[in-house]
C-alpha cells in the first residue's frame, strides 16, 4: 500500500500583517497520516512519526545541475551549486546534540524522484533540478520533497528533492539582493528547509522564526541556518549517542533488510514549496500550507497527482 501526501508552500498576496503566531519553542514531526481532514488515517490506523532507521544517509546530485548555476570553465558541473547543496545539508549535520549525518555521494544520472520497489538496492536519495520539465500540474511549486516510508512503523526508506527551476529563478543571494523587493529565490534558503522534510520534520504551528516554519518571502536567506526549534526537532528524533554506520565511505551505507526486498507496506509522502499556478509575480509572498492530497492503491503502485 502506497500513499503520497504532499505539503505545499503556497504563494499568496498578503494585505496588511502576516498574522503569524507569537514565538514559541516548537517543532513538528511528519506523520504517516493525520487524524482528520484530507490526510485522514484509514479506520483503525494510528498516525506514526516518520524517521530514518539509521544515522548515516547518502544523497546524490543530478549531474545535469541547473542552468541557473552554469558549469565551471573546463568542467561539466557548477562547484558553486554543489557547495550550496552541501551547505544546506551541512546546516543539519553540524548540530552537536545529534549524530545524524547526510553525506554527498557524488553525481548521478538519475533525474526523477522515485522509489524502485522491485530493486530497492538501486534506490538513490537524489537532488534534481527541473529547468524546463516540471512534471506536476502545480507549475508554481518551489520544490517537492518525496519521502518513501513504511506506514506500519514510519521507517523511511528513500527521500528525493526536486527543485522547480522551470517556473522560478534560483540564485545564491548576497545581502544586497535580499529583502521583499527580490524576485528570485535563494537556493540555500529553500533547500535547507527541504532537507528538514528529508529528515522527517514537518511545518510547526507556532515557531515563526524556525527554518521549518512555512512562511518566506522571495529574497529571504535566514532559513540557511537553523533556529532553536529546528535543533530541538532533529535532536529529539536523532539524539547523539545512538549506534550508526560510519559515514566516511559510501560503500558502508546499507539499509535494513526490511527495505532490501522485504516488508509488505511502504508509503510515500511528498513535501514541497509552491506558489499559485502559473509564472510567479515578483510581489508574491510565500505561505507554507499543509499537504492537500493522498492517493492509495491496492495493487502495489504509487499514485502521485498534483
Amino acid at each position: 500500500m502506497y500513499r503520497t501526501l504532499p505539503t505545499l508552500l503556497m504563494a499568496a498576496l498578503l494585505i496588511g500583517s502576516l498574522g503569524v503566531a507569537p514565538d514559541a519553542e516548537a517543532y513538528k514531526r511528519t506523520q504517516t497520516c493525520d487524524s482528520t481532514g484530507t490526510l485522514a488515517c484509514d479506520p483503525g490506523e494510528e498516525p506514526k512519526p516518520i524517521e530514518w532507521p539509521i544515522r548515516c544517509i547518502h544523497y546524490r546530485i543530478n549531474e545535469e545541475g541547473s542552468g541557473d548555476f552554469p558549469a565551471d570553465p573546463g568542467s561539466e558541473f557548477s562547484s558553486e551549486l554543489r557547495q550550496i547543496v552541501r551547505d544546506s545539508f551541512g546546516a543539519w549535520n553540524d548540530v552537536s546534540c545529534s549524530d545524524f549525518q547526510m553525506v554527498d555521494n557524488g553525481l548521478t544520472f538519475v533525474d526523477e524522484a522515485e522509489y524502485l520497489q522491485s530493486t530497492p538496492d538501486e534506490n538513490e536519495n537524489v537532488i534534481v533540478w527541473k529547468d524546463d520539465r516540471w512534471p506536476y500540474q502545480n507549475t508554481g511549486a518551489f520544490a517537492i520533497t518525496s519521502v518513501t516510508f513504511n506506514p506500519k512503523d514510519g521507517t523511511i526508506a528513500d527521500a528525493d528533492i526536486e527543485i522547480n527551476s522551470d517556473s522560478w529563478t534560483y540564485e545564491h543571494l548576497d545581502s544586497s539582493q535580499t529583502g521583499n523587493g527580490s524576485s528570485t529565490i535563494d537556493l540555500q534558503n529553500t533547500l535547507t528547509h527541504e532537507v528538514g522534510h528529508f529528515l522527517g520534520l514537518d511545518h510547526p504551528e507556532n515557531a515563526p522564526q524556525s527554518t521549518m516554519n512555512g512562511t518566506a518571502p522571495p529574497g529571504e536567506i535566514k532559513k540557511r541556518s537553523l533556529e532553536d526549534d529546528d535543533i530541538d526537532g532533529i535532536c529529539a528524533v536523532y539524539p547523539a549517542g545512538s549506534p550508526r554506520a560510519m559515514c566516511d565511505d559510501p560503500s558502508d551505507f546499507e539499509l535494513p533488510d526490511v527495505f532490501n526486498g522485504g516488508g509488505d507496506g511502504n508509503g510515500r509522502r511528498g513535501a514541497g514549496c509552491s506558489s499559485t499556478t502559473g509564472a510567479p509575480p515578483s510581489w508574491l509572498w510565500v505561505l507554507l500550507a499543509v499537504g492537500l492530497w493522498r492517493f492509495r492503491t491496492n495493487d502495489g503502485r504509487t499514485d502521485t497527482d498534483c
